[in-house]
């Protein structure tokens, strides 16, 4: 529904003083005097629009992925209790972590990652 103008808002507006120089009003006759600069027609044919964004026409496309603004992933992660830095990046804990004995520390978690991962053998086969 378009904004009306009613005769309360007509009546509301103030209009400021003009400095026009008396010359001018004796050279203009009457009926140019009293001629309104403003027309209902006019008036009738003012639009008004809101001041607020109008939303965008939400277009849905199937081959088009959602942007980031759409989505909140944080909705969607698992909460783990861990222990984090006043950043927020996980602090670990560097007692856990063994070194080995002869072998760099490096070496000794690469094969403990080896063998861990690999399924223990049959020994009846």
């Amino acid at each position: 529904m378009p904004l009306q103008i009613t005769a309360q808002d007509l009546l509301n507006v103030k209009l400021k003083k003009t400095h026009s120089e008396p010359a001018m009003d004796k050279k203009r006759s009457p009926s140019q005097r009293r001629k309104a600069l403003i027309t209902l027609k006019d008036l009738q044919s003012i639009r008004l629009q809101s001041k607020a964004p109008q939303p965008l026409p939400r277009v849905t496309n199937l081959f088009n992925t959602p942007s980031k603004d759409g989505l909140d992933f944080r909705k969607h992660l698992k909460k783990v209790a861990i222990k984090r830095s006043p950043g927020g990046t996980p602090m670990n804990n560097k007692e856990n972590i063994e070194t080995g004995t002869g072998l760099t520390p490096i070496m000794t978690q690469a094969l403990r990652r080896k063998f861990q991962a690999r399924p223990p053998r049959n020994m009846y086969c």
